[in-house]
């Protein structure tokens, strides 16, 4: 199982969707962070497009070791903006 900290609020009706889709990812089969991230990864892609922006280009997953990420918000050019979310696995 995954916890879940959240460490910026969420600010837009996407960062809100990105919100929700870890919250349920957080009781998924993935046990290690390469495996969340590409969990990750697919499930971004289903959500719809708004501002002409595409989500799976807006969020990232960042491995930090094999039981803890980082979920970051990326800015148009794809840098670092800011870290919204942080995972540890636990058992």
């Amino acid at each position: 199982m995954w916890k879940l900290t959240i460490l910026n609020e969420p600010k837009t009706a996407t960062d809100l969707r990105i919100i929700s889709i870890l919250k349920e990812m957080k009781d998924s089969y993935s046990w290690d962070s390469e495996s969340l991230k590409e969990h990750f990864k697919l499930l971004v892609k289903e959500i719809s497009r708004s501002n002409n922006f595409s989500a799976d280009l807006m969020y990232k997953v960042t491995p930090i070791n094999n039981k803890s990420v980082d979920v970051w918000k990326l800015d148009v050019k794809g840098n670092y903006k800011r870290k919204m979310v942080k995972m540890d696995y636990y058992e």
